[in-house]
């Protein structure tokens, strides 16, 4: 079984393409060598020429009186940080010549052709097309020529972001506190650094809560840091950890899948069998009781089937099996659980309204949960306040119910992302992302729609 992080593994490829959560990685190229910086700062400084001319500096002193073609090639060397600011403070260089070095950029470091020419119309998220491709080129620093890693995976949460490289090694950036960061201190950090404290540790999954991350390695064990409230870390205590340390209560047993939710986690081990720790309020942890566990605790009601998928969130917890069925436990107030009532699950319930069809993904979300099906199909219940459940209305749902939008002709789904008040799902179509929930620009969607576009 392929080690990953189960939540984030469900949305790979839509955390890449995200407009809730994504636009995660934004920082300088390793490129970026002394030169290269003072070519940014030379054409910073003759884009803010450009965009406030005065009468002791006339304009034909400025990049723009040299041949497009060449002041193309002096962009192409500069960082895409300052790429983004000379695209917002000068005009001039709105006519394609931005979007033409991106583009240029774009294809070298991804191998594929980005077309010429404005999105397709059926894009309606809330930016230019100067500043989908910067957003885009900020994501694929890391694969820019200069020798930088390769990231293979990105995730995060709200204050934090991590992405994997190739090679195993992981890189961090957001809110320090609590030590969320795994850098030994509280520090925020602006750009992606190195967890040094795993080196010679190779990381194949990280999943990130709010104040914690597991982290998981091709050998199949489990790492934690972050904020240790209700022994969310497993260690056998509440302490904080700075750096990431081991869980040594999994000594002997090889875990494959890690799904971190606010303040408890999910371990998916190579036999089928799931542990959970931290906060046991309201079930969410499976154990038949609501006591927290400071330590990982293997969840004895599932014994009897082999789980392939787990997911965490605020309240609840989903889990999948190898035969296509779906199970959840938690908190129950909005019908997440999609058992038809509003009613708490202490132990993993399977979930009958969906004994129709084989599930192949499961999604927890914000009190919602999503539902991936062999067919291409997506299903979504719980909270519906914020249209995220993409039925056409902000009313919550106590049973799995299908989203007619992709039904029966709509585009393939291939993944699901149950995010905080917005739902993702990517189709077979490369690059689609559909979202339904609250976009960007705090505007509903109650069916989903097609609001990226992305080469």
């Amino acid at each position: 079984m392929k080690r990953s992080s189960s939540k984030d593994e469900a949305s790979s490829s839509a955390a890449q393409d995200r407009g809730g959560k994504s636009a995660k990685t934004s920082s300088s190229s390793s490129s970026s060598s002394s030169s290269s910086s003072s070519s940014a700062a030379s054409a910073a400084s003759a884009a803010a020429a450009v965009a406030a001319p005065t009468t002791t500096t006339p304009t034909t002193s400025s990049l723009t009186a040299l041949p497009k073609v060449v002041v193309e090639a002096i962009l192409e060397h500069v960082d895409a940080k300052d790429l983004g600011r000379i695209d917002c403070v000068a005009r001039v260089f709105h006519g394609g010549m931005i979007e033409t070095v991106l583009r240029r950029l774009a294809q070298r470091a991804t191998g594929r052709a980005v077309p010429l020419g404005d999105p397709p119309r059926n894009v309606v998220a809330p930016r230019t097309w100067t500043q989908r491709l910067l957003r885009e080129m900020l994501r694929w620093w890391w694969k820019l020529p200069g020798g930088a890693p390769k990231v293979e995976k990105v995730t995060g949460s709200r204050r934090k972001d991590f992405s994997v490289t190739d090679a195993g090694a992981v890189y961090s950036q957001g809110d320090g506190d609590f030590g969320r960061l795994g850098h030994g201190d509280a520090e925020h950090q602006e750009m992606p650094k190195l967890i040094e404290a795993l080196s010679g540790v190779q990381v194949c999954a990280v999943s990130a809560g709010d104040e914690h991350s597991l982290l998981l390695t091709e050998d199949g064990k489990v790492y934690s840091q972050g904020l240790g409230d209700f022994g969310v870390l497993g260690h056998g205590n509440q302490e904080q950890q700075h750096v990431p340390k081991l869980i040594e209560a999994l000594s002997g047993v090889q875990v494959c899948a890690v799904s971190a939710g606010v303040n408890h986690g999910l371990l998916l081990t190579d036999a089928g069998a799931v542990y959970s720790q931290g906060l046991g309020f309201l079930g969410r942890l499976g154990h038949g009781n609501e006591e927290h566990q400071h330590v990982p605790k293997l969840i004895e009601a599932l014994s009897g089937v082999r789980v392939c998928a787990v997911s965490a969130d605020n309240f609840h917890s989903l889990f999948l099996t190898e035969d296509g069925k779906a199970y959840s436990c938690g908190w129950g107030r909005f019908g997440q659980l999609g058992h038809g009532s509003t009613q708490h699950q202490l132990v993993p319930k399977l979930i009958e309204a969906l004994s129709g069809v084989r599930v192949c993904a499961v999604s927890a979300g914000n009190n919602y949960s999503l539902f991936l099906t062999e067919d291409g199909k997506a299903y979504s219940c719980g909270c519906g306040t914020n249209g995220q459940l993409g039925h056409g209305n902000t009313e919550d749902q106590l049973v799995p119910l299908r989203i007619e939008t992709f039904y029966p002709s709509g585009p393939r789904i291939r993944a699901i992302h149950a995010n905080e008040r917005t739902s993702e799902f990517v189709t077979d179509s490369f690059g689609e992302v559909w979202q339904a929930g609250i976009r960007e620009d705090h505007q509903i969607f109650t069916t989903p729609r097609l609001v990226q576009f992305s080469f």
